[in-house]
């Protein structure tokens, strides 16, 4: 995930980000099953998954945070 794409994930919600947590979820699951069919050659794709998740879980956590402040 580039900076601008990083930027443009904070103007979301949280639902839309709930919803982006889920397909990199499943987006992990299907590399994972490809790599080891060997249908993908390139292995750190699920490492760049799991990174831009913790990334998007991040987001939301700070949101959170955020709005129970402002209470």
């Amino acid at each position: 995930m580039k900076k601008k794409n990083f930027q443009e994930l904070r103007q979301k919600d949280i639902k839309s980000l709930e919803k982006m947590v889920a397909e990199k979820k499943h987006d992990l699951l299907v590399d994972k099953v490809n790599i080891k069919a060997s249908k993908e050659k390139n292995l750190k794709v699920i490492r760049n998954t799991r990174h831009d998740l913790a990334r998007i879980l991040t987001l939301i956590r700070e949101k959170e945070l955020a709005a129970g402040e402002e209470k």
